[in-house]
């Protein structure tokens, strides 16, 4: 029997991915990521393309926040985690 392929995941440098969520945090106050659209009945499941960019940028800094969590940089994993809640 043989064991599934273990996958190495880089570390993460908490500092670095600190500063990209507080980038993305500006960036979403600004606007940066807002998209106006009329919506209606022949639109309502309309998903504008800046807010699938959106969720996709959010959902790449979550997993990295986990990641330092899994490092045990508890700090700056909590740190992390303010700013994007």
């Amino acid at each position: 029997m043989s064991k599934a392929p273990t996958t190495t995941i880089a570390p993460v440098d908490g500092r670095k991915l600190l500063r990209a969520i507080k980038k993305f945090q500006r960036e979403s106050l600004a606007g940066t990521y807002y998209a106006p659209f009329n919506m209606n009945s022949k639109n309502y499941m309309f998903i504008p393309p800046e807010t699938e960019a959106w969720f996709d940028r959010l959902g790449e800094l979550l997993a990295t926040s986990v990641q330092l969590t899994k490092q045990q940089d508890f700090q700056l994993a909590t740190a992390c985690f303010r700013h994007i809640v």
